[in-house]
């Protein structure tokens, strides 16, 4: 039944028995995942990026060792979703089955996670709104997201707004930045906006959220960071906080 919801979304016999390893090993080298699956371990770096490139996993540096992690089973519910061809019971149960294998991380310990391609990059976006908070404070960014997937970015605020989360918006003080304001208005509902100086631009969107930081780069490879962590958040947050009370509300 598992398996079979994961093929649906793409995923080779293979890469299905990588995800469902490191879902139960957690953080992992890529060592350690070829002796779980017994994949040979060049063959398994091929198949973690195969993933990476997906969206399906992420991975950080720690003591210049690259660990690889799953996403949570309830981030792989939203690209099962999309991809509207499993019955909706097939795919909670599916869901439900993962989640009884699915390590259990240290909520004590800091999380720093990469994600890249546009496929990393929806993962992460889709986490925001999978963790359901209040609020999402956003600033910086050139607005590029919008052009490298518009109906994505459409979609994603769409589903903010049903779940009622509110936006709090610090835009670059361009004219770029201010037609966007007007032509994408209705999907700024539930959503505070204003223009800060134009000295500021930054390539970088900085997003936060409970405790959550996540800095994302649109270019030709974008990528994201997400980094949990109480007091990286507090630090940007007041940079937010400052650079809101010199911003001005159009």
């Amino acid at each position: 039944m598992v398996e079979e919801a994961l093929k649906e979304i793409g995923l080779s016999e293979k890469e299905i028995k990588i995800y469902l390893a490191l879902l139960n090993l957690g953080p992992s080298l890529a060592s350690k995942i070829s002796e779980k699956t017994q994949i040979p371990r060049t063959f398994t770096y091929d198949l973690l990026k195969d993933l990476k490139d997906k969206g399906i996993i992420s991975f950080f540096i720690r003591e210049n060792r690259r660990y690889f992690k799953a996403i949570n089973p309830d981030e792989l519910l939203v690209i099962l979703k999309e991809k509207h061809k499993l019955q909706e019971q097939l795919i909670q149960d599916s869901i439900e089955k993962l989640k009884e294998n699915q390590f259990k991380e240290n909520p004590e310990k800091p999380l720093v996670e990469i994600y890249e391609g546009e496929k990393g990059i929806k993962t992460l976006l889709n986490k925001i709104l999978m963790d359901k908070p209040k609020e999402v404070i956003s600033y910086g960014g050139s607005g590029l997201s919008r052009k490298i997937f518009p109906l994505f970015i459409k979609h994603w605020h769409k589903r903010r707004q049903e779940s009622k989360i509110k936006f709090k918006v610090l835009y670059n003080n361009t004219d770029e930045a201010k037609t966007r304001f007007k032509t994408y208005k209705e999907d700024l509902k539930l959503s505070k906006v204003k223009f800060g100086d134009i000295t500021l631009l930054s390539a970088v969107n900085t997003v936060l959220y409970e405790n959550t930081t996540i800095l994302l780069y649109s270019s030709k490879y974008p990528f994201g960071i997400l980094i949990k962590n109480g007091e990286v958040y507090t630090t940007n947050l007041k940079t937010f906080e400052h650079l809101w009370g010199l911003a001005k509300i159009q």
